[in-house]
């Protein structure tokens, strides 16, 4: 899961539940399974759609969350849960709050 860091930090944490909210709405669950929950940060709107529209073009199924409260922008979006070889496509994105 994706989420602006130019938010607030309240605002990330209720953005990052929305994001997963859809996930659960839009994709089915696997048995048994528990997946792995992962946050990454984008600096903000723009890298976001941008990013999202380059993880789309790698056939990663996601969906977005758009915040009426914040005139409708997009504020985070989800992936369907990868696994195997497909989850390198994420090893260079940073983690939510992490020091690079």
């Amino acid at each position: 899961m994706f989420v602006r860091k130019d938010l607030s930090y309240s605002q990330i944490c209720v953005q990052s539940i929305h994001a997963v909210i859809e996930h659960c709405k839009n994709f089915s669950p696997y048995e048994n399974v528990h997946p792995n929950v992962i946050v990454f940060e984008l600096e903000n709107e723009e890298s976001l759609i941008l990013e999202m529209n380059k993880l789309a073009s790698k056939g990663i199924e996601l969906i977005p969350f758009r915040e009426p409260d914040i005139e409708n922008s997009l504020t985070s979006f989800a992936c369907k849960t990868v696994s195997g070889s497909a989850r390198k496509t994420f090893s260079k994105y940073k983690l939510l709050g992490e020091k690079k």
